[in-house]
């Protein structure tokens, strides 16, 4: 907020912001405010209206005056609640499951320990390029408003408007799923590509292609590829890797596969899927040129359990939970919230390999 829209703001609003988030910062139920002549004399500015910014405190639930005694500082989990918030319009139908399941596994934990939540919806389209601000503006508005008392928000970045940074410096705790995040919960695509690079090289694969999101260009090959790759002792086919297409775009694993499959007269022997969602499209793309799985082609796909997705072809899996990344997300929230310790801020989820023959050991690193 500029210094103009700051003057703008009655004295007595902007004193009960400041107590708000001295409140929110380092305060806790029944602690006691400075007196109103302390007050006065900090914000140098009359009783009147410091007597008009506990007011509005006391409106709003945060305080509680009682004659002769001072005043206090009530529970605020009596009368906030945690966001729950996806930036995401959930009715898309490419929206992803993985987001979904995290997104209500979120709310009951919360819920359940006997913390109110409330559900914040925006309507960006998966693979919209990055707004410059938020459209769920109801979340801003609570903010703004006290009555929110922590945020997790799933599938949205963190900085249009810097509204994450905002609301920490406010004293409200935030848990994403990306580290952009003062606190995060998240699955790493990196582990992911090198568990599958490495698997496809153990099952004797040697012409491996990727096929995935998170590439600015086609048959850019990501460093995590190209050093899984090295490892193994094979070579990158820059042609044999589409990472462009965001999986939310109808049609995008038929596109990005059918391309990979056509580039050379020599074809690929492997290949990695870093999304589930590209996996429907690729598997009709796969039916479509007849190629054989696994003799032709051995397959490992990213898949989140639950997901109900199931090719007409063996696939091994890499199998990430969103159970398990909602339930340190409101681990990380409730604590928070509570102002109890936090040993890490940020967690990272692996993934448990699937075979399509066997089940295997769980791989990757948690």
């Amino acid at each position: 907020m500029s210094k103009d829209q700051t003057n703008r703001i009655p004295l007595h609003l902007q004193i009960a912001s400041a107590l708000r988030k001295q409140i929110a910062r380092s305060m806790k139920t029944g602690d006691r405010l400075d007196s109103e002549a302390a007050l006065g004399k900090r914000f140098n500015t009359s009783s009147l209206t410091v007597r008009e910014a506990l007011s509005t405190l006391a409106h709003d639930g945060m305080i509680e005056r009682r004659h002769g005694s001072g005043t206090f500082v009530l529970n605020p989990l009596a009368r906030q609640h945690v966001a729950v918030h996806i930036e995401l319009d959930i009715s898309h139908p490419r929206t992803s499951y993985s987001h979904l399941r995290t997104l209500q596994q979120v709310r009951r934990l919360v819920t359940a320990s006997g913390i109110k939540t409330r559900l914040y919806v925006g309507d960006a389209a998966p693979g919209d390029i990055e707004p410059a601000q938020l459209s769920c503006t109801e979340l801003l508005e609570d903010l703004a408003d006290g009555r929110i008392c922590g945020i997790v928000s799933v599938a949205t970045p963190s900085s249009p408007s810097d509204w994450a940074s905002k609301a920490v410096s406010e004293g409200i705790p935030v848990v994403g799923n990306s580290d952009d995040f003062p606190m995060s919960v998240s699955t790493s695509i990196d582990h992911l590509i090198r568990d599958g690079v490495r698997h496809l090289a153990e099952l004797g694969r040697r012409n491996i292609a990727l096929i995935g999101w998170g590439g600015s260009e086609p048959n850019e090959a990501p460093k995590p590829f190209r050093d899984s790759m090295r490892r193994a002792g094979l070579t990158v086919e820059p042609r044999w890797v589409r990472t462009d297409l965001h999986p939310s775009t109808l049609g995008a694993g038929w596109e990005e596969f059918r391309e990979v499959w056509s580039a050379l007269p020599q074809k690929p022997d492997g290949l990695v899927i870093s999304d589930d969602m590209l996996l429907t499209d690729v598997a009709s793309a796969v039916q479509s040129l007849r190629i054989r799985v696994p003799q032709d082609l051995s397959i490992i796909t990213h898949m989140t359990r639950g997901a109900m997705l199931s090719p007409p072809f063996p696939v091994d899996r890499l199998v990430t939970d969103p159970d398990a990344v909602a339930r340190d997300m409101a681990e990380l929230i409730i604590a928070a919230v509570r102002r109890q310790p936090i040993q890490t801020f940020r967690r990272s989820h692996g993934f448990t390999l699937e075979s399509a023959a066997a089940e295997r050991p769980v791989i990757g690193k948690n």
